[in-house]
């Protein structure tokens, strides 16, 4: 594997790991992930830049890892809103190498090797033995729908990443979800989530508060 390659995989699973930590503890979510994906774009430009290596045939990749990646911010923040953070993350990441590696047998990939596969069946077994087996089986299939869109991403990226440099192609990769993730989620809950707030409005609560108002004398 290429040394980009490899900086890419490392540092897009160190980058999730702490993005889910983070975000889960988020009030808002939906908005705090929005700024989330476009902060990731600001910070990859100098990066790409310096790095700039994009052949035409990463295109179609760069698109189908985009539309995923907007499916994969979504269907995540939507369910940390729902279901705890230890019953959504391990379950996503647990089961998301094992589907990687079916969809590239049901691809028509080349098979892997028998050591390859008890390697991806041992990770993921671990990953899924720290949750257990209890929890909520609505939050449990909803994780199992992020892990086919991890495992999606992934193996198109597999792919994808073969012609082009990894720091232009996931800048490539997050500028469509950068703008329509935000637009889906509105300016009012962004400059919430950012603190940007008008004196006097708490967005979260969704009701004007005056200024002068003082709480009530207690009884």
């Amino acid at each position: 594997m290429p040394l980009d390659a490899l900086a890419f995989a490392l540092g897009a699973a160190a980058l999730h790991a702490f993005w889910n930590v983070v975000l889960a503890r988020e009030r808002d979510v939906e908005a705090a992930t929005a700024l989330a994906v476009v902060s990731v774009l600001v910070v990859l430009v100098l990066p790409a830049a310096l790095t700039w290596r994009v052949e035409a045939a990463a295109i179609p990749f760069i698109v189908a890892s985009g539309v995923l990646e907007l499916v994969y911010f979504a269907m995540l923040a939507a369910a940390y809103r729902r279901y705890e953070l230890s019953l959504v993350y391990p379950v996503a990441r647990g089961l998301a190498p094992v589907l990687a590696l079916v969809i590239v047998v049901a691809a028509g990939g080349a098979l892997p090797a028998a050591l390859g596969v008890v390697g991806v069946l041992a990770v993921s077994a671990g990953v899924l033995l720290v949750r257990g087996p209890r929890g909520n089986l609505h939050g449990l299939a909803v994780g199992a729908a992020i892990a086919a869109i991890i495992g999606g991403y992934t193996v198109v990226d597999r792919y994808g990443i073969q012609h082009a440099a990894a720091g232009p192609y996931l800048l490539l990769i997050m500028i469509g979800p950068a703008i329509v993730y935000p637009l889906a989620i509105g300016k009012r809950r962004l400059r919430a989530a950012a603190g940007w707030q008008p004196l006097g409005v708490d967005y979260r609560a969704g009701s004007q508060v005056r200024p002068d108002a003082r709480p009530p004398h207690p009884a």
